[in-house]
Order: C-alpha cells, then sequence, then structure tokens
C-alpha cells in the first residue's frame, strides 16, 4: 500500500467516526445504562420470554417473582410461587415458561426437589416433574428448549428396603 492509499484510509476511518459522534450513535452502544431498580427483595435468577425479562426473587422465605419489560423500564409483580423459597433456588426460561428449581422452604430446612414452571398468558404457576434428588445452590442453563442443572448440594432420597 503506497502512502497516499495510507492517507485515504485513515481519512475514511475519521470521516466516520465523526458522522457517528456527530448522530449520538457512540453513545447508543454504551452498554452501560442505569435502569429501574427492582421493587423489592434480591434477585437470584433470570430467564427471558418474549423479550421481557422475568426474575425470581429469594430471602428468607420469597415468593417473589416480577416481570421487567426493557421497552418500558418498568416492572409488574406476578403471582407468588407456589412456595417459599431460601439458599438459592434456580430458575430458567424454556419454551415459553419460567421454570424454578429446587432450593429450600427456609434456611436450616431440607433442600425440595420440587419444580415450577410459570405460565405468562395466565399468569399462572403449575407443578412439574420433580428433580430426581432434593437440591439447593444449583445451576441452571437454558439451551435449546432444554433446561440443564448442575452444581448443587443434594440430599439423596431414602430407600426402603
Amino acid at each position: 500500500m503506497n502512502f497516499r492509499q495510507h492517507v485515504l484510509r485513515w481519512l475514511i476511518l475519521i470521516s466516520m467516526f465523526s458522522l457517528f459522534a456527530s448522530d449520538g450513535l457512540i453513545a447508543q452502544i454504551n452498554p452501560w445504562q442505569k435502569m429501574a431498580d427492582m421493587p423489592e427483595g434480591k434477585t437470584t435468577s433470570v430467564g427471558v420470554i418474549n423479550g421481557k425479562i422475568y426474575i425470581m426473587g429469594v430471602g428468607s422465605t420469597s415468593k417473589l417473582f416480577f416481570e421487567y419489560d426493557p421497552k418500558t423500564n418498568e416492572y409488574k409483580s406476578l403471582a407468588d410461587m407456589p412456595s417459599s423459597r431460601s439458599s438459592i433456588p434456580a430458575g430458567a426460561a424454556a419454551n415459553g415458561h419460567f421454570y424454578t428449581f429446587g432450593g429450600n422452604a427456609a434456611s436450616g430446612q431440607p433442600p425440595l426437589e420440587k419444580v415450577y414452571a410459570y405460565e405468562p398468558t395466565s399468569d399462572s404457576w403449575k407443578e412439574v416433574a420433580d428433580m430426581p434428588n432434593s437440591r439447593y445452590l444449583l445451576r441452571v442453563c437454558a439451551c435449546g428448549g432444554k433446561i440443564y442443572t448442575g452444581g448443587a448440594y443434594y440430599v439423596p432420597k431414602a430407600m426402603e428396603i
């Protein structure tokens, strides 16, 4: 590349930067923005369904569940989870539902094997198949319409002999 081509490329780059800066496009790509504070509680798990973020609350006896709409920057309280959860239960969204896994009813209580599914269109919960073992402090990940679990404390179910 000769000197003239090199200078021309730099001028094009500088012109493009000036164009983006003057149109405010540089500010639009800044990923860090202050959004609305959560109404209450802490969050343990989130999932996305149809462009809205579903947030599972946690605390000593939390049943809180919220929907956050990034377009309006607003939270909406939804139907409480069927049972209180503590010890960091897990949650994830797949196939249009939000699922909760494990945790325990209160600190010091045994872990739960219960799994519930939230249905956004009816704002309701239903119990689905239990996990094979009671678990808390687990992690979940949704991928390809399936949810994978791992990394948990669990209590094996007792067997009668």
